[in-house]
């Protein structure tokens, strides 16, 4: 069965659940529905009502895969900590996450009630802008209030019988060299990868600082999955939920606030506005934290990924490539930095 056909006979189901018409009453259906495909889920915007009062919610249906065993237990992950979560953000004012309404384990669906506002992305960028700027002050409140958030789930998730290994880590970073060293990318030598495994070996030698632990990380904390509304902020998407060292999550989000640098039109003194905000409202990274090995590891894959990043988008326009040059260029200056590898000599040649 294709994945289209897939996930029609699961809207279907939907439809036609007696559970769903016990939970919204006798008046529940479904009127319309909007598909959104991605490359590993088909994703369904189902506008439906109850006693003429209108809601929506989510119906994400994985794609077949070679492991569906896998699959499934993925969505369950999912579906679990969500529904752990719902509960206790119950109790915390300003915060939230989407609530999961049902899980359909045989066919890897979940289906969740909408939360309704603006994404994060979309204020910081029309706040960020040189010109017709949004508010700039719901914008910082708002990425404050994302660290807050961050410092709670990690709070309600910390596991200390659990342990990390950072050696996977330094293995995926090398998969992503050896990648560009084969595309002969400006730059990139292979002593980075000795360089990445080196500091694996310093972190897991040197352990955890404190303030840093094994708690759930969400796997794509960014402000694209972050819904604002008024003074609450929820937290979407926890496909990628897993327990890992607290580090990931704050570090990411900063890398993706940190990247809007790099666009011609965005304030780059609002940039790091928001990126202090954000560290307040967390407040756990300290100097004692990114001095140490384990938060370089974490940020050196960071800037790894961006730099991945530039490099695949070097056929662009003319104009963007130039951005795109310099950025490369400090990015790698930043990884051989962070690597405390040696730094190859200032790149000349554009990355086309």
């Amino acid at each position: 069965m294709s994945n289209s056909a897939k996930a029609q006979d699961v809207l279907q189901q939907v439809c036609q659940d007696q559970d769903l018409i016990r939970l919204y009453g006798e008046g529940f259906r479904i009127d319309s529905h909007q598909i959104i495909e991605t490359p590993f889920s088909t994703v369904f915007r189902l506008h439906s009502s109850s006693k003429g009062t209108p809601f929506r919610l989510y119906l994400k249906t994985l794609c077949e895969s070679s492991d569906q065993a896998k699959a499934k237990a993925g969505i369950q992950n999912e579906y679990d900590i969500m529904v752990r979560l719902s509960q206790q953000f119950d109790r915390v004012k300003m915060l939230d996450v989407p609530h999961p309404v049902k899980l359909y384990a045989d066919s890897a669906s979940l289906l969740t009630e909408e939360v309704a506002g603006t994404e994060l992305e979309d204020l910081l960028t029309g706040a960020a802008r040189l010109f017709g700027q949004s508010s700039v002050k719901a914008a910082v409140q708002m990425t404050e209030l994302a660290g807050v958030w961050l410092r709670e789930f990690q709070q309600m998730t910390a596991d200390k019988a659990v342990s990390v290994s950072f050696e996977p880590l330094a293995l995926y970073c090398q998969e992503r060299i050896d990648y560009l060293l084969q595309q002969q990318a400006p730059g990139v030598s292979a002593s980075l990868n000795k360089a990445f495994m080196q500091l694996a070996k310093a972190a897991q030698a040197e352990g955890m600082p404190h303030g840093v632990f094994v708690a759930g990380c969400h796997g794509d904390f960014a402000p694209h999955n972050m819904i604002t509304n008024k003074e609450r902020l929820a937290v979407i998407d926890f496909t990628d939920y897993r327990m890992d060292c607290s580090l990931f999550d704050p570090i990411n989000f900063l890398e993706k606030v940190g990247r809007m640098h790099n666009h011609f039109f965005y304030r780059s003194s609002f940039v790091e506005q928001l990126q202090s905000a954000f560290l307040k409202g967390y407040s756990l990274l300290g100097p004692e934290v990114t001095q140490s090995a384990c938060y370089r590891l974490i940020r050196a894959r960071c800037v790894l990924l961006r730099l991945f990043h530039y490099f695949m988008c070097r056929t662009r326009s003319w104009h963007m490539r130039i951005g795109h040059d310099a950025a490369y260029r400090e990015s790698l200056a930043e990884l051989h930095a962070l690597l405390g590898s040696h730094q190859p000599s200032v790149l000349k040649q554009s990355l086309q």
